[in-house]
């Protein structure tokens, strides 16, 4: 949404960004690998074959899908610029400040179970709050 303030040719806009869970990276899996020389694979058991592909490991989902999410992303950026008049052009000096509220919302987790891992860490964040000084000449 933008608006220019009347009389002091000032520009104002900003969104919000408000989503459940960013994209797919939810962890609604708990991925744990088995297979291998020790192991034998549950699935191929089930099958009563081994896999076409040969594959030695096998990841099975501990987590009923849809039963975990992650964090709520909630995000604002907004703009001031000032707009200047030139002669027959114009020109616009702006700030715009990103992630306003400086959240650190998860984007990722690491979805891979090992007993006494890392599973549920926090694989990226969200971009920490950044500003940005901008000017444009039309003429």
């Amino acid at each position: 949404m933008t608006y220019t303030v009347p009389k002091v040719d000032v520009v104002v806009s900003g969104t919000f960004h408000s989503l459940p869970y960013p994209g797919n990276n939810f962890p609604s899996v708990a991925n744990q690998s088995l297979g291998g020389v020790a192991v034998a694979s549950p699935l191929e058991t089930t099958l009563g074959r081994p896999f076409s592909n040969g594959q030695a490991v096998t990841f099975l989902n501990l987590v009923k899908p849809g039963a975990l999410y992650g964090d709520r992303l909630n995000q604002i950026d907004f703009r001031v610029a000032k707009l200047l008049k030139l002669g027959r052009g114009r020109a616009m000096i702006g700030v715009d400040l990103f992630n306003a509220l400086n959240a650190a919302s998860i984007l990722t987790y690491n979805n891979t179970f090992v007993p006494g891992g890392t599973w549920l860490q926090p694989s990226s964040v969200l971009t920490a709050r950044m500003a940005k000084i901008s000017a444009e000449v039309t003429f």
